[in-house]
């Protein structure tokens, strides 16, 4: 999508909380992923230009959800430092975290999937043995601060 058709329709990827289930009886893998840019993966050829390396990690498992007041969070244990993942996370603060949930189609049988964004990563935990903590809000804390910002903007 080009920034003049954001622009023309105000609106952005829709924001839903992460489901536990598609809408559908069908058994599903979710799977967690979060993009970022790894700082340490970051390159400065010239004053001018920054080489970067997006990476996609798949969480090892289900992040824990918790909410707080208005705000809702989901803590995600990362693996650091061995098999290609950052040793650490920084850098990845505004990345997207998505759930993906693959399933077969109960009709046809194909492999299918649904994809939602669940949060956005923000705080990354001292390591812990073989792994790292990142805190990321979820979708509900997102539309709070976005709502905010709409009121704050409306009000000037």
């Amino acid at each position: 999508m080009k920034l003049g058709e954001i622009r023309a329709r105000k609106s952005f990827y829709p924001l839903k909380p992460a489901a536990k289930k598609l809408g559908v009886s069908v058994a599903s893998i979710e799977i967690p992923i979060l993009l970022g840019a790894p700082g340490e993966a970051a390159v400065l050829p010239t004053p001018s230009t920054l080489d970067m390396v997006i990476q996609a990690i798949i969480s090892t498992s289900a992040p824990k959800r918790f909410t707080k007041g208005r705000y809702d969070y989901l803590d995600l244990k990362e693996l650091f430092g061995a098999y290609g993942f950052p040793k650490s996370y920084g850098g990845f603060s505004g990345g997207p975290l998505w759930h993906v949930y693959v399933y077969l189609d109960p009709t046809t049988g194909e492999r299918k999937e649904l994809r939602q964004l669940a949060g956005m990563a923000f705080y990354e935990f001292s390591q812990r043995r073989k792994y790292r903590v990142i805190r990321c809000h979820g979708s509900k804390s997102i539309r709070v601060v976005r709502d905010m910002l709409k009121r704050s903007k409306d009000s000037k």
